[in-house]
Formats: C-alpha cells, structure tokens, sequence
C-alpha cells in the first residue's frame, strides 16, 4: 500500500521491515527486536507501544480454537470485545499466540 520511505517522510514513522519483535517489556518500555536479515538483536524503547497484528487473523483448524475467551485481534471492535471480557470477568492472566508477516 506504500513505503517505509513514504511513512518516513510523510508522517515521521520509523518502518523497519524484516524486524521481529520478540520481547516487550513494559516496566522499562523496550522491545527486544531481530532483525530477520543480520540475525542482530537489539533493544529499540518507546513512549507508546501499538500492535499492528496484520491483514487478517487466522482460525487455527485445532480444537477449542472456538470456545469463548479465544479472540483474534485485528480492529478496534476486536480490542473492546476483549476488553469486555477481562472486565466482566475481572480475567487476570492470558495467554497471546500469534505470528505476522
């Protein structure tokens, strides 16, 4: 849909494709990130941290993969559901499964 250059110049966003972030941690605001290239992994910090979870979620074929409680997320709509349910239910631990492009 457009560059990584474009979104620099346009809107000052710093787009590092072929980047995998594979730890976040949230008292120090740091991701841990591969690059999928190198194989270099580095700390990048944040002020704020959004997930772009990609395209469309995916419907495991395994069971229970459609139980309540087992959301994908995607839009807006998908975080207020989820929010929902840890209120109602006042949910203290998750578990996240999921891969990107």
């Amino acid at each position: 849909m457009t560059t990584p250059k474009l979104l620099r110049q346009r809107f000052r966003i710093d787009v590092r494709a072929r980047q995998e972030v594979v730890r976040i941690d949230r008292a120090r605001q740091q991701v841990q990130v591969t690059d999928l290239e190198s194989g270099r992994t580095y700390l990048e910090g944040y002020d704020y941290l959004v997930l772009a979870p990609g395209p469309a979620p995916l419907h495991p074929p395994i069971p229970g993969a459609a139980l309540p409680g087992v959301f994908t997320l995607r839009t807006i709509p998908d975080t207020d559901a989820i929010i929902n349910w840890i209120e109602e239910r006042q949910t203290r631990e998750a578990v996240v499964i999921g891969a990107g492009w």
